[in-house]
């Protein structure tokens, strides 16, 4: 059982997000990490709560505090290596 819990911040017009997403919610199941998704048009407060700036936006948490955050696409190793943080 894991304390981490990935959030992702996209835009349905995201062509980075659409490529990222996929596989950041396949590596962090893998991991046995919970992914929470929002839309910064559709859920505007949440972006401005996680000061979101640029999607696509991964957000690793562990025991409700940030601990590193991706901004832009990455590559597959980048992603495996930042959940393993």
């Amino acid at each position: 059982m894991t304390n981490k819990n990935l959030i992702e911040f996209y835009s349905e017009t995201c062509r980075p997000c659409k490529i990222m997403l996929p596989m950041a919610e396949k590596a962090a199941k893998e991991a046995g990490i919970p992914v929470s998704k929002y839309e910064i048009v559709k859920e505007s407060e949440k972006a401005e709560e996680y000061r979101v700036k640029s999607v696509p936006t991964l957000i690793l948490m562990s025991e409700g505090a940030e601990v590193r955050r991706l901004v832009g696409a990455v590559s597959k190793n980048e992603l495996e290596n930042f959940l393993k943080s």
